[in-house]
């Protein structure tokens, strides 16, 4: 699974090859939505080389980006903490269609039962969703964006 995330060019600046790991771990983990579940439950740990690789490479974009070892590992938790937690929010909790948002078949039981005078904030937020307006992609790369330039700043 591992070998389909692909290792970011070492001559790209640190945050562009951190945007394009996080990218392509996203994307593939995506496609095979149990592989992130086994990995955030523990049930599978990676140890090889070829595993490993991908996220050598993304500690050593960090390094390069000037981080000193507790940086990098919390900048590292940054980065799987929002690839793993879109993953679970946007593939139905990892066992849903991929190619559709998690919440898309509940949102129509949310509209139907709350009440919008209570909550008309989410409501409202609700009714876009139902529009078509859900891109998970590119819900994950505005927040991976967001998430690079936080890094930039610390």
């Amino acid at each position: 699974m591992f070998a389909q995330v692909e290792l970011p060019d070492p001559g790209l600046p640190w945050q562009e090859q951190i945007r394009s790991a996080a990218l392509s771990m996203y994307r593939a983990f995506r496609r095979h939505p149990v592989v992130p579940l086994a990995l955030v439950t523990d049930r599978a740990n990676p140890t090889s080389v070829q595993a490993m690789s991908r996220v050598d490479a993304l500690v050593g974009a960090l390094y390069a980006g000037g981080f000193d070892d507790e940086g990098a590992w919390r900048a590292l938790g940054a980065v799987n903490a929002l690839v793993y937690g879109s993953l679970s929010l946007s593939t139905g909790g990892f066992a849903g269609n991929t190619q559709e948002h998690a919440g898309a078949a509940g949102v129509e039981a949310y509209i139907t039962e709350l009440n919008p005078v209570a909550l008309p904030h989410f409501s409202r937020l609700l009714r876009w969703t139902r529009g078509g307006g859900v891109d998970p992609e590119a819900d994950f790369t505005q927040a991976l964006d967001t998430l690079i330039r936080g890094l930039e700043d610390s």
